[in-house]
Order: structure tokens, then sequence, then C-alpha cells
């Protein structure tokens, strides 16, 4: 933990530092749409997101066949693994952001958004939901994979690309765009941070967000009775 938070530190000072080189040390810029003094406060949020997610120990849990100890107790293996995940990003982004907030806070200048607790609470639950299926999803492919890493290096790949951190959406290939308009990774990622540091929360697309919620849900059902079944046949 201690070395999650240490890392978390100096990156958000880092890609700060290259953005502000960037920008020719303007300090007045805007970085698209967040205001420079800001941009260490939505590195920040993304990058507790980010650290937050597809932890090993779950990755473990599912190729171990860890799901055979539930199959005769009274208890659902996917509610409990949801909430599990659930617990330990809670957990995680909490003492990460207790530790490092008074480092950026320092660097910073001790500027810090005036973000309209509100609004911030309603992204962090919509967050934290879809943040919560998307892992399982991942968490549950593994099992027919049987392989940890590789799904991880591409889901992790998958959020530097899409998660606005160096370079604005609208350099992209207009392809990419309209991918990243409608996949629920902005969620996930992207849209708490968004909130966070500009106050502003939009749902003209909000079908979009119950769609893969919805979505998300009948997935994490049907990976899991799959994986049921394979377990049967093997286990008899």
């Amino acid at each position: 933990m201690v070395a999650r938070s240490i890392f978390l530190i100096l990156l958000c000072i880092l890609l700060t530092t290259l953005v502000w080189m960037w920008l020719n040390f303007d300090s007045n810029a805007v970085v698209w749409w967040i205001k420079f003094e800001n941009y260490i406060w939505y590195i920040w949020v993304t990058e507790l997101i980010i650290m937050s997610s597809l932890s090993k120990k779950f990755f473990t849990e599912i190729l171990s066949w860890e799901v055979i100890n539930y199959l005769t107790r009274p208890i659902n293996f996917l509610y409990l693994f949801w909430w599990k995940i659930l617990g330990s990003k809670i957990v995680m982004v909490w003492i990460l952001a207790i530790v490092s907030f008074p480092i950026i806070l320092v660097v910073n200048h001790f500027n810090f958004p005036s973000f309209n607790p509100i609004l911030f609470i309603i992204a962090f639950l919509i967050w934290i939901s879809i943040s919560v299926l998307i892992d399982t999803t991942i968490y549950l492919i593994s099992f027919w994979l049987e392989n940890a890493m590789f799904l991880r290096l591409i889901f992790q790949k998958i959020y530097f690309i899409f998660w606005w951190l160096f370079f604005p959406l609208s350099i992209y290939p207009y392809y990419l765009k309209i991918i990243w308009e409608n996949l629920p990774f902005q969620y996930a990622l992207q849209f708490p941070a968004k909130i966070f540091v500009t106050n502003n929360i939009i749902f003209d697309d909000f079908y979009k967000l119950i769609f893969w919620f919805i979505f998300l849900i009948i997935l994490n059902f049907i990976l899991y009775w799959k994986m049921i079944k394979k377990l049967e046949i093997n286990w008899g």
C-alpha cells in the first residue's frame, strides 16, 4: 500500500510537470476542458480508479476454482464476489486517497477544485457500480483463458488509450471516437474525474449507461453460469 501511494504521488507530479512543459509554462492555460491548476486532481482521481481495478487476488480466486467451496453453501458465489470486489475497491481508493491527498495538495500550492459533493457522490456510485461489473467480467473471462496477466495488460492499455490523459479525444481518429462514446469505460474512469474538477455532469446519453449496466449484469450471470457448468462437468 505504501509503494502504491508513493507511485501515485510521483505519477501525478510527473505527468503534471510534462503537461506544464507542453503548455509553455502557462499556468492560466486550459488542458482541453480542465483548468491547469486542477489538472493534477484529474490525474489523481483517474489513478485512484486505475489502482483499484483488477486486483491479482481476485484473478487467483477465480483461477484456483475457489467457487467449488460455495456450491454446497446457501451463498451465491457471484453475489459474494461482487461485494468483495466492491469492498476492496472502496478500501483501496480511500487508503490511497488519504495517504496521497496532503502531498498532492502541497505540490499544487493548496489549490483544490470547488467540486459539488452531491454530483461527485452520484458519479462515485455510477463509477463503483460499472467498475465492479467490468472487473467481474474480466475475472470470469480469465477462467476460460486460464491467464490473468494477459487480460490485465490488455485492459490496462485500453484504459490508458481512452482515459484522455495525454491527448484529447478530438485528435483521435473518428472511428476511435465512436468506439469510445459507446463503451462503458468512460463511466468507470473518466466520468468521476471530470465531474470532480469541472462539476459538469451531462445525462444526454443516460440510456447508454442503463444499457451497459443491464448488459454487464446479464453477461456476468452468463459467464458465471457457464463456469459452474464447466465445474460440474469436470467434478461430476
